[in-house]
């Protein structure tokens, strides 16, 4: 399917981003991103066919995708993702957006920046990894502090979007004035049958 040229052109101004985000749903991308590590990618905003509310009323949802070369892109930086391990990626100066995959339990953590303005981010997941003590998001916890070394900025955990095991965060960063800030666009599904269905939660700043 196309990107969207409109969304694409509203979320892509920096003016605009966060306020596109917080009246949209917005799913994470699942895309293979080691090929491309440490450099941002072409992605779009392709519309979805679930439906999405939030306060009550019908919203726009859209999926981040790789982008084709006629489509319509912005650049964007992707933080991976793998099952029972810690995955990261440096955010530098190329692009002004950061995303990563769907967080339903897993830790996000966000390095201190360097005085250049890089900054090293985290997608933590402990399922089936017996590595440390507690439970899954106090094991990912200590696999952020440990990697970080002490240096972490901020943390989205579990506690913070996971209330119930319908929750789901997109977890994305913004860079505007050389400084990056971190948010979580919180949702929620409330249909399980297809055409699935869900709710926005709200957009957090965490970082």
């Amino acid at each position: 399917m196309r990107g969207d040229a409109n969304a694409v052109a509203v979320f892509s101004r920096l003016a605009y981003a966060l306020d596109f985000m917080k009246g949209t749903l917005v799913f994470p991308p699942s895309i293979a991103a080691e090929r491309t590590y440490g450099r941002p990618m072409n992605l779009t905003l392709v519309k979805s066919v679930y439906d999405g509310t939030l306060n009550g009323r019908a919203i726009n949802c859209y999926t981040v995708a790789e982008a084709a070369d006629d489509d319509p892109s912005f650049r964007s930086y992707i933080c991976p993702y793998k099952a029972g391990d810690l995955s990261y990626t440096v955010l530098g100066h190329e692009a002004d957006f950061c995303f990563t995959f769907a967080m339903d339990g897993c830790t996000f953590a966000v390095g201190t920046p360097t005085p250049n303005g890089e900054v090293i981010v985290s997608h933590g997941n402990a399922k089936g990894n017996t590595e440390g003590a507690g439970d899954q998001a106090s094991r990912q916890q200590d696999f952020a502090t440990d990697f970080h070394r002490q240096g972490v900025a901020g943390v989205l955990d579990p506690s913070t979007y996971r209330l119930s095991n319908k929750h789901i965060s997109t977890t994305f960063g913004v860079r505007e004035g050389g400084r990056w800030a971190f948010h979580s666009l919180r949702y929620k599904r409330v249909k399980d049958t297809y055409p699935f269905a869900y709710e926005h939660l709200g957009v957090t700043k965490f970082a």
